[in-house]
């Protein structure tokens, strides 16, 4: 009679997933992939971030549709992250000087990070992907 071993998969380790999204979501349809990762990854339980970087940080702007384009409205995305619990959204300090954006009036809640906190953000993360 054969032996059966049963392998538990609950020891599988989360890992820490960092999404740099660059485009704004007009020129192409990486932001919506951006998203879709997101989302994808924290329903398996990973630890996402997400880094709205150049033009991706004005992604965070209230009012941006890019449904006139046929695309999806990332607004509606940005709001299921803390469903989701994805949580650490970031911008730069750069940008936010750059694209005059005030953090306090943007449609998520984010962090504006400088130079050095952004070097110790990519340390941080076990995976760090790019649109």
């Amino acid at each position: 009679m054969p032996i059966v071993q049963l392998v538990l998969v609950d020891d599988v380790t989360s890992k820490r997933i960092l999404i740099c999204i660059t485009s704004d979501g007009l020129a192409n349809s990486a932001a919506q992939e951006a998203f879709d990762l997101a989302l994808a990854g924290a329903s398996f339980e990973q630890d996402i971030s997400i880094l709205f970087d150049g033009a991706g940080s004005r992604l965070l702007l209230p009012g941006q549709n890019a449904k006139f384009l046929g695309r999806k409205e990332l607004q509606k995305a940005l709001k299921a992250f803390p469903l989701y619990g994805i949580s650490k959204l970031y911008i730069t300090q750069k940008d936010e000087r750059r694209f005059d954006l005030d953090i306090n009036s943007l449609s998520q809640e984010c962090s504006a990070l400088n130079d050095e906190e952004l070097s110790a953000l990519y340390a941080g993360h076990d995976i760090v992907m790019r649109f």
